[in-house]
């Protein structure tokens, strides 16, 4: 339930924030909820633990540390890192619903909007890396430059794209 919560947040809040000053500051931490929501939703086990602290480590400190330091090279491993996370999370969420689920019950309609949000934000980044290594692969966006995080068009990009 946490992990929807900040899955909508995001969401919800994305939009109203794009022109703000504070907007790469409230998006990181939207986003570092989410991704510390995946995670408690994913770990379980030891195991999944320790893999999620692997995963989710480098888009934590990534999505941090970019807010400090303009550079590429960060956000390269921003963009990757935070969708490599958010697809494990989606593969073990799928895995759980597939595997546990017999009836249909709130917590696997829960499960599959999580899904659906999480790969829509995990396909935001994967176009926010594709931009990265060859500016003006997507046309149709405002200039991106004028933008405080990219991930915003590419958000909206996203869930525009899944849903058409």
């Amino acid at each position: 339930m946490h992990l929807l919560a900040t899955l909508m947040l995001m969401v919800v809040i994305s939009p109203f924030l794009h022109q703000h000053i504070t907007y790469s500051w409230l998006l990181a931490i939207t986003l570092v909820l989410v991704l510390l929501a995946a995670a408690r939703t994913v770990a379980r086990e030891k195991r999944l633990f320790l893999v999620a602290l692997v995963f989710g480590i480098p888009a934590l400190i990534s999505q941090v540390a970019v807010l400090g330091v303009e550079n590429s090279t960060l956000d390269a491993v921003r963009f990757f890192a935070t969708a490599a996370f958010l697809f494990w999370v989606c593969a073990l969420l799928l895995r759980d619903i597939i595997l546990r689920s017999h009836t249909v019950t709130l917590e696997l309609l829960i499960g599959v909007i999580n899904v659906y949000l999480m790969i829509g934000l995990g396909f935001a980044y994967v176009y926010g890396f594709i931009e990265l290594l060859q500016p003006g692969s997507f046309t149709g966006l405002e200039d991106l430059a004028s933008i405080p995080d990219r991930v915003l068009y590419f958000l909206y990009f996203s869930y525009i794209t899944m849903s058409t």
